[in-house]
Order: structure tokens, then C-alpha cells, then sequence
């Protein structure tokens, strides 16, 4: 799903729109260009824009160098290719969590969302920004990626825009 392959990064979104939907979520894809998807666990949350807790994860990779960069390769205890730990890992491990969640009691008792963008490597403009721009908020944002060490940071950097006119 290289950020830059709309067709892919679609075609990607509708999958796991599919997954999460048969696990029990409210689906939804948008997207003015780079196709986004939230999924929430009560329709309430989808029409209410609202989530207690919203998982963050950018589905696409930068395009690589050569064409190795895009092989899987496995040892028995490792992954290694383009976007296994930034960020498809992250993908994989909220799947499974409401996979999980959904075989042991009702998914609409829990509270939280997961958006999935395809546009992080090029800005998030189409992603997470129109996501946000639509009026959608939550109280608690986790955005497992590919951090150091495994730590949990209450911050991060950001961007600041200042106009100035003489």
C-alpha cells in the first residue's frame, strides 16, 4: 500500500472495512482523494462523531528505492519489509484486539474507534486532517507509531504556522 498507489491503499481500506464490519464495528470510508476508514463500536459513535478512545494507524508506505524494498522476508522470530513497523503492525494488533473483544462479550460496551488513513506518508491532509475537519473527536488519542523502545508519550512534535506581514 504505497501512499502513492490509490488503487492499492483502497483496495486495502475495503478489506479491512469488511473485517471490522463482520467483527461487529460501524464501518464508514472516506476520503477526498486518499481513501480513510473509521470504524466505530456503536452506530451512536458514528453518528455522534465521538469516541472515548480512537486508534490512530496510517495504512501506507513511502514508495521504495528499489523493487526489493517491497518483499516480505521472515525469520522465526522477526518481520522485515516495507511498513511492518511502521505501521501494519499496529493494523494487525487492533484487528486481533477487537477480534478478541468481539468473541468474549459484547464489542458495544467498549467505547472507541479506529482510524485507518493512507496518506500519512504524504502529510495526512486527505487522512487525518479531513477526518478531523468533518468534526470528529475523541478524549483519548493512541497512535502506536513506531515509537522508541516501547514508551508511552504523553506529547509530541507538531508543526506551527506563523504569517507574518511587513
Amino acid at each position: 500500500t504505497v501512499s502513492t498507489d490509490i488503487a492499492a491503499c483502497s483496495a486495502a481500506i475495503k478489506g479491512l472495512s469488511v473485517e471490522l464490519a463482520g467483527l461487529g464495528m460501524t464501518t464508514h470510508i472516506d476520503g477526498p482523494v486518499h481513501p480513510w476508514l473509521i470504524a466505530t463500536t456503536t452506530p451512536q459513535a458514528m453518528q455522534n462523531k465521538r469516541v472515548k478512545v480512537l486508534f490512530v494507524i496510517h495504512f501506507d508506505v513511502v514508495p521504495p528505492e528499489n523493487e526489493g524494498q517491497l518483499s516480505l522476508r521472515a525469520t522465526p522470530d522477526k518481520l522485515f519489509g516495507r511498513g511492518v513497523y511502521d505501521m501494519k503492525f499496529a493494523a494487525a494488533c487492533v484487528k486481533e484486539m477487537v477480534a478478541s473483544l468481539a468473541t468474549t462479550g459484547n464489542l458495544s460496551d467498549h467505547d472507541f474507534g479506529v482510524l485507518i488513513t493512507t496518506d500519512e506518508e504524504k502529510g495526512g491532509y486527505d487522512g487525518a486532517l479531513n477526518f478531523l475537519q468533518q468534526g470528529w473527536v475523541c478524549d483519548i488519542a493512541v497512535i502506536p507509531d513506531s515509537g522508541y523502545d516501547w514508551s508511552v508519550e504523553a506529547r509530541a512534535k507538531g508543526i506551527t504556522y506563523v504569517y507574518l506581514t511587513a
